[in-house]
């Protein structure tokens, strides 16, 4: 047997070597005996169990199931909205409120772009477009 796999027999089944399988305990025992190392690998395994037996579970506080409830619950909590625009947002489960603002005005925008606004029902039959541009060297009363 080499170190190398003693050292990982030692993680796997533990410092008492008497309690190792049969069939690599012998050439552990001969290796552990013969290497100061290994015996120095050995006690502070031999430590580390004993520390992990000592130890003692600690039980639960009395308010632990109110601080888990706490902790479960959101951190930001909305209060009521003094905006009506905020209120109806709440009602309606619109994911992005000043994405969907901006969507509304440039549809607004687009929507008066193409529809006439100007309409005159008198003889003059001048339209929007012919009384905002002008073609050089005309001039409109």
């Amino acid at each position: 047997m080499k170190r190398e796999q003693f050292v990982e027999y030692l993680k796997l089944y533990g410092s008492d070597i008497d309690t190792w399988p049969e069939a690599i305990r012998e050439q552990a025992l001969i290796l552990y005996q013969n290497s100061s190392e290994l015996k120095g690998l050995v006690d502070k395994e031999k430590e580390f169990e004993s520390m992990l037996t000592e130890r003692s579970i600690e039980n639960p506080t009395s308010d632990f199931e109110r601080r888990i409830t706490l902790s479960a619950k959101p951190k930001f909590v909305k209060e009521e909205n003094a905006f009506v625009f905020s209120s109806i947002f709440d009602l309606i489960s619109i994911p992005k409120p000043a994405l969907t603002m901006a969507f509304l005005l440039l549809f607004g925008f687009s929507l008066g772009f193409f529809y006439e606004t100007y309409t005159d029902t008198g003889e003059n039959t001048l339209e929007l477009s012919e009384y905002i541009t002008f073609d050089e060297g005309e001039y409109y009363e």
